[in-house]
């Protein structure tokens, strides 16, 4: 899966699209496996969004 094809992903809110295993991630259709997230964050991703959007994310949640 390349960038354009990441950019969706990234911007979707909503939990019920997303599920979480041991072998990666799957969103609606599409799964992606830890060795395929590995090497986009080793070569094209920067990151899945930025500190301050996850400390207020967790704040709203009020886990921290």
């Amino acid at each position: 899966m390349d960038v354009p094809a990441i950019t969706p992903i990234r911007s979707d809110e909503d939990s019920s699209h997303f599920s979480f295993t041991e072998e990666g991630l799957k969103w609606k259709e599409h799964e992606l496996f830890i060795d395929d997230i590995t090497l986009l964050r080793k070569t094209s991703l920067l990151s899945f969004g930025s500190f301050d959007e996850l400390r207020d994310d967790l704040r709203t949640l009020e886990k921290i």
